[in-house]
């Protein structure tokens, strides 16, 4: 859900960093296309795996990163 800070919109997801329930973080990934995201290792590393094997996630992953 979205929440306002600083005239921005901060939002807090709603999936976890787990094999059942990291599906649920790509998807929000996909819908908000956030410009700075925040996490825990394990997640980190869960969507690192996971650009591995998604293009269109790796893609927008490295916008993130200005590269």
């Amino acid at each position: 859900f979205p929440t306002r800070r600083s005239s921005d919109l901060l939002y807090i997801d709603d999936g976890r960093p787990t094999p059942a329930d990291f599906g649920r973080t790509v998807e929000n990934i996909r819908q908000v296309r956030p410009t700075s995201m925040l996490s825990v290792p394990s997640a980190i590393q869960m969507l690192a795996d996971m650009m591995d094997t998604d293009d269109d996630l790796h893609a927008h992953q490295y916008r993130l990163q200005g590269a």
